[in-house]
């Protein structure tokens, strides 16, 4: 029996990037997302019963993100139970689960994949009780872990390369934290399909950071962002409510990664803000 890959969350920015990959590998394919299923309903419990079968492949991003609140923690829970109950007895899947870095503490240093999860955000509480939640019945089991993705067609426009490229396309001024002086790893969502894609046949389980091991500050991506583009719009300061995020700083190890997918190869941010603009050009 062929095996099929199951994409959850597939209207996503992340499972909807991913789909549109696997299209192209013609492999076999089944889309979920909330346009033609109720994750938290019973229906979506028996219709994965009955479809999922040993060998198959599940690639898990479907999740109420980012969780703000208590509510939308309590719905991204039942999501991940649901799910749980649909394929918990089903043997020999693959599962890859899509995480994020919030699972980790902020230490000094490189935060590798050996470094425990200890979240301090509901966002982090919510990924490492979906990671502990679905190791307890598959050990063939990937939590990707990224960090800050952008790229063309994000629909939340985080702080961040996101947020700025919407500012830009509006026309209007980028307003940064304080200065924009902490510095963050970010991934472009192409290098994240690519590692998600490459990782659905491997051995590789356990966690793996999506990260490029490079920094840049919220300043330096803005002005990226300003130079290209040619715009004449304003980067302003806004003072801070509170302590500067991650003490500033928050880089990672990316070693695990470069030797389980020696074939990626991360651009410079400046030559993927470009490549999103072209694709925002030509959409208008």
């Amino acid at each position: 029996m062929t095996k099929k890959i199951f994409i959850l969350g597939s209207k996503g920015f992340v499972g909807s990037s991913v789909l549109s990959k696997l299209k192209k590998q013609n492999e076999t394919l089944v889309a979920l997302s909330r346009d033609n299923f109720d994750f938290l309903s019973l229906d979506f419990v028996e219709y994965m019963k009955s479809k999922v079968h040993s060998g198959d492949v599940i690639i898990n991003a479907a999740a109420i993100a980012p969780c703000k609140n208590f509510d939308q923690l309590r719905v991204n829970a039942q999501l991940i139970i649901n799910i749980q109950k649909s394929i918990s007895e089903i043997p020999n899947l693959r599962v890859i689960n899509i995480s994020s870095d919030a699972v980790y503490p902020d230490v000094d240093g490189d935060i590798s994949e050996e470094i425990d999860s200890k979240p301090s955000s509901l966002h982090g509480l919510m990924h490492d009780f979906r990671e502990k939640f679905i190791s307890l019945t598959h050990s063939n089991l990937l939590n990707i872990r990224p960090t800050l993705i952008y790229g063309y067609g994000d629909p939340h426009g985080g702080y961040g390369p996101n947020l700025f490229l919407k500012k830009l396309l509006k026309n209007e001024n980028i307003s940064l934290f304080g200065k924009g002086e902490e510095r963050r790893d970010h991934i472009y969502i192409d290098n994240l399909v690519e590692i998600i894609t490459a990782c659905i046949d491997s051995n590789l389980v356990g966690n793996l950071n999506a990260v490029t091991g490079e920094v840049k500050s919220f300043y330096d991506i803005a002005k990226i962002i300003t130079e290209i583009s040619k715009n004449k719009i304003q980067i302003n300061y806004t003072e801070r409510n509170g302590p500067i995020p991650h003490n500033g700083l928050r880089t990672f190890d990316n070693s695990k990664l470069l030797k389980n997918i020696p074939q990626i190869k991360f651009d410079p941010i400046e030559k993927n803000i470009e490549k999103i603009l072209i694709k925002y050009k030509n959409e208008k």
